[in-house]
């Protein structure tokens, strides 16, 4: 061997050692970065792509929920209309009964009405009132009270 190959070979194992500088040093590490780099980008790309799924599905929850919250306040809104509408023809029912009550009592009070006029005098007539007093003589007091009575 030569002397310039064992020096090259002595350079080499301490170039393979760190001691020296790597001559390709510059292309090197331009390809490490460009490594180091790709995998970056995958590892965007990744997180980039867990993140839309993840965006999705919440937007597909979110939609689900609307969904089941519309239902749900279209349930309740039409249970209160059958329930308002229930209520409604009990109240006109009531109504109605309490109507035809109150005219039957009308009736009935027109007839007592017609059936005590008989009995009642409506002539109109001056009602004549008389003092008696009684610190008098009795005898006279039993005669105007006898008087008052066959008068009637």
């Amino acid at each position: 061997m030569t002397r310039r190959e064992v020096v090259n070979a002595e350079e080499k194992i301490l170039r393979k050692a760190g001691v020296y500088r790597d001559p390709n040093r510059a292309r090197n590490d331009s390809r490490k970065e460009i490594a180091y780099l790709r995998q970056q980008m995958d590892k965007l790309q990744i997180d980039l792509k867990s993140l839309e799924d993840r965006r999705k599905r919440r937007m597909q929850q979110q939609e689900r929920l609307s969904e089941h919250l519309i239902v749900k306040q279209r349930q309740r809104r039409e249970e209160a209309e059958r329930e308002n509408a229930r209520l409604k023809l009990i109240a006109e029912r009531q109504q109605k009964a309490a109507d035809s009550l109150n005219s039957l009592l009308k009736k009935r009070e027109n007839q007592s009405m017609n059936d005590c006029a008989s009995f009642m005098d409506v002539s109109p007539r001056q009602r004549i009132v008389h003092v008696v007093d009684f610190h008098g003589d009795i005898s006279r007091v039993s005669s105007d009270i006898m008087t008052l009575l066959d008068e009637k």
